[in-house]
């Protein structure tokens, strides 16, 4: 019988700890304070109602009302924090800088429009290989490129100083931003194997989509063209790279009814026309704010 009165006990404590507030509202609605629970638990004591009135009544209502609000606050607060960017507390990227004069905010015309992406952008299967590349050779310049950004609500800022490109960027859930430029079609990339490039990277870390664009019209399909991509996570910190080989990239066979067909199994480099490098916020990562700051010339690897 002592261990039944324990645990009863206990299951009031834990109830009065989330219901002290509506408990003590009720309290002064009905205009006293009820004590016969407590009767049953202690039989030995005799506890009387707590009359309330006049201005004991309100008073007591108002502290109950303040109490129940600061409970739940501090309840939905400890929620956020434990689970930032949950439906229940989104994240909602802050507005996007003053712009300088040294800040490019072009946006490509419609037939460069990387908005084309489709909602849920491919990810590559493979793993980044560890084994050493080959020598690198400096081949895209880091001037001549644009912004673009999806219709969600993200935003991107381009800072171009000759010699590295700095990204700024605010993501919405399933958002993406990124950096275009044309590169072709031609000779640029021929004869290479791959991609690289180093950053630095703060803010809210996310994900990186290197894409090769065919011109419009190639491959058959009017309006389209093939696309060719990889991902890598952007690791927060200094002199981080991106190294990857063309036979690990995959052409978005998503992106067009019936390209299921007609995407190319492997990237055609002379057909090259432009180069984008995407931000986007893929599951498991985090909306928000960030920068990327991209070092020198993207590097062709022999």
């Amino acid at each position: 019988m002592k261990e039944i009165r324990e645990y009863l006990i206990a299951i009031l404590v834990i109830t009065l700890l989330v219901l002290f507030g509506p408990i003590i509202v009720i309290c002064a609605f009905i205009g006293k304070i009820p004590t016969s629970i407590l009767n049953l638990l202690f039989p030995k004591q005799k506890f009387k109602d707590v009359e309330l009135k006049g201005w004991t009544r309100f008073l007591v209502g108002i502290v109950g009302l303040v109490i129940w609000i600061a409970v739940w606050a501090v309840a939905y607060l400890g929620l956020c924090s434990a689970f930032p960017g949950s439906q229940f507390c989104p994240e909602t990227p802050t507005p996007a800088p003053t712009v300088t004069p040294t800040i490019v905010t072009e946006t490509p015309t419609p037939t460069n429009n990387p908005t084309a992406m489709p909602t849920v952008l491919p990810t590559a299967t493979n793993t980044p290989t560890h084994t050493p590349l080959p020598t690198p050779t400096p081949c895209i310049e880091a001037t001549g490129w644009e912004t673009f950004a999806d219709e969600l609500g993200s935003w991107v800022t381009l800072e171009n100083d000759g010699n590295a490109i700095t990204i700024e960027y605010g993501l919405v859930r399933e958002g993406y931003v990124g950096i275009s430029k044309v590169i072709g079609p031609g000779e640029m990339l021929t004869g290479t194997s791959g991609l690289q490039f180093s950053y630095d990277a703060e803010g809210a870390s996310n994900t990186f989509k290197v894409i090769l664009l065919y011109e419009v019209g190639t491959g058959g399909i009017p309006g389209e063209s093939p696309k060719f991509s990889v991902s890598r996570p952007i690791i927060i910190g200094t002199n981080n790279w991106v190294k990857t080989e063309y036979d690990g990239w995959e052409c978005w066979k998503d992106t067009h009814v019936g390209w299921t067909e007609r995407c190319p199994e492997t990237i055609n480099l002379t057909d090259a026309w432009r180069i984008d490098i995407a931000i986007a916020n893929t599951p498991g990562s985090r909306p928000g704010n960030g920068r990327v700051t991209l070092h020198n010339a993207i590097e062709c690897i022999d």
